[in-house]
């Protein structure tokens, strides 16, 4: 079939006339102010039976707004057509954060249609201050390029391999102060009553701005400081409290995002010894009464990991004993361990001098 469009009025009679010699088909395109009107007259020659023709007229019109679509090749806004009857994939809606801030890259929100369910692809053109930036063409758009006061957009043309659609481009968004952000927060693994814990911190501010930071201590269920000092004494703990903090930047335009590290539970508190050993001034019997202090009250046992030949401990008591031969002489050293029995334990080391050994007559 062969289609010519007439934007000029035209009649059934005309037609006919166009006929007269026609040797294939013919469609002739009326165009009215309602819409159009479309007369096809189909003539069947039949060649094989001399010059005798049968002619067929049929007669039919269709009105729409936007045309007929029956063997009418539509061009779409991109350009492209779809003689094939592909449809080009649509933008439906593309929308980015509003304001956009520096804490990450900036990322878009799509709806896409292509109505024969093909794969459909889209590039990116991103633009700062209605300028494009040239080399960017991803999905996102890295916030290092960006300062605040900024207004970003990105035009996004989708294709599904057969046809390329319409072009969209997003209403432009203003950069806003980024909050300052913590990058990581952590405590000691191990933490004893009366130890002295420090917080590990490492906070940054995208737009560079002065940055304040406040820490929120808990013992267990209950806050016990809120101060700028980045430590806190445990004197007031025991073993199996819960220790946690948490880490609140802030900058001139507010408080960023309140970070806490995982909690540490507050470990077992080693015996302390309190005596101070004795030195030796004579041989014969040394004695050395061990004492020591565990916070939490445990029994203390002792143990002797390093002694000179003979000398022995009372594991209980912590009485240290030693015979010392008077033939023997010299410096010997000696180390001795405290027990809880709940892991915890402290050592004291010595050395013990022997006066010299009386000469020999």
């Amino acid at each position: 079939m062969r289609l010519r469009a007439d934007t000029s009025p035209g009649s059934i009679s005309e037609i006919k006339h166009r006929l007269a010699d026609a040797t294939e088909p013919v469609v002739s395109l009326s165009r009215e102010t309602t819409g159009v009107t479309v007369f096809a007259l189909l003539i069947d020659m039949e060649r094989a039976v001399g010059r005798s023709r049968h002619l067929v007229i049929a007669l039919f019109s269709c009105t729409v707004l936007l045309g007929c679509n029956s063997g009418v090749t539509e061009t779409g806004p991109s350009g492209s057509g779809r003689e094939d009857g592909n449809h080009p994939p649509r933008i439906l809606a593309a929308h980015l954060p509003d304001p956009v801030t520096r804490s990450g890259p900036v990322t878009i929100s799509l709806n896409v249609e292509d109505l024969e369910h093909d794969a459909v692809t889209l590039q990116y053109r991103w633009y700062v201050n209605e300028s494009l930036v040239q080399g960017e063409t991803g999905s996102q758009f890295p916030p290092e390029k960006l300062q605040r006061g900024d207004r970003v957009s990105v035009e996004i043309t989708p294709s599904d391999g057969r046809s390329i659609g319409a072009p969209y481009k997003t209403q432009s968004v203003p950069v806003a102060n980024t909050l300052p952000f913590v990058v990581r927060v952590g405590l000691p693994e191990q933490i004893r009553p009366g130890d002295t814990v420090k917080v590990e911190a490492e906070i940054k501010d995208a737009d560079n701005d002065d940055v304040h930071v406040r820490y929120r201590w808990w013992k267990n269920q209950d806050i016990v400081a809120e101060t700028d000092v980045p430590s806190l004494e445990t004197k007031d703990f025991v073993r199996g409290d819960t220790l946690r903090v948490s880490v609140i930047p802030r900058d001139g335009g507010g408080e960023g995002k309140e970070i806490s590290p995982p909690p540490v539970v507050i470990g077992n508190s080693p015996p302390r010894f309190t005596s101070r050993p004795l030195p030796v001034t004579q041989k014969g019997l040394y004695q050395y009464l061990l004492t020591a202090v565990d916070a939490e009250g445990d029994p203390i046992s002792f143990d002797l990991q390093t002694a000179p030949p003979g000398m022995t401990i009372d594991k209980r008591a912590g009485l240290i004993s030693w015979k010392i031969p008077a033939e023997l002489s010299g410096a010997y050293r000696v180390r001795v361990v405290a027990e809880d029995g709940q892991g915890g334990s402290s050592s004291q080391e010595f050395e013990l001098s022997l006066p010299p050994s009386p000469a020999a007559s």
